[in-house]
């Protein structure tokens, strides 16, 4: 989780959080400057600042999987369960708001048009949670899959809306 952004969104000072929490000024400024690392901390550390975000441990210590990794999980994921299911986990799961506050873009916005996809084939509304997102855009096209040139048709338009070139979500092997 980004803590600077989640104070900056809140209007939270480090101070205030400071003395909430009882962590110190200086220790508590390290970690939100990541100048110290997360698994470095005391775990009483770690618990105060998870509950002062209202969030777990182990989502305050996000690990980042590489993006192939979890492609292929989900692919074999609508591969078991089918894409109406999947996207529905997504939002029940908030798995969208998850990768976003972990500054995983890339993962929060493949999610996003996922789900945006499945609405628009099964003629579903689009929710209306994630209107925020929508207009984000990745600065450099991110190519997924085998398809490699950016005017290739056979790009699905909710993943190209966002700079993302995925042709096929049910690959898996």
């Amino acid at each position: 989780m980004n803590i600077k952004r989640y104070l900056k969104e809140n209007d939270i000072s480090l101070k205030t959080m400071s003395e909430i929490t009882t962590i110190p000024y200086t220790t508590l400024s390290d970690i939100v400057n990541e100048k110290v690392d997360l698994y470095e901390c005391k775990y009483k550390t770690l618990k105060k600042l998870s509950l002062f975000l209202k969030i777990s441990i182990d989502d305050l210590v996000y690990e980042k999987e590489d993006f192939q990794t979890f492609r292929n999980n989900l692919h074999h994921e609508i591969k078991n369960s089918g894409l109406l299911e999947v996207a529905a986990d997504v939002l029940q799961r908030k798995r969208i708001d998850y990768y976003y506050q972990n500054d995983d873009i890339v993962k929060a916005l493949y999610l996003l048009s996922l789900v945006d996809y499945v609405c628009r084939i099964n003629e579903i509304a689009l929710c209306e949670d994630y209107a925020n997102l929508r207009n984000k855009k990745l600065k450099e096209p991110f190519y997924v899959g085998d398809l490699v040139e950016a005017s290739n048709p056979k790009y699905i338009m909710e993943f190209k809306n966002h700079n993302i070139y995925e042709g096929e979500l049910t690959d898996a092997v």
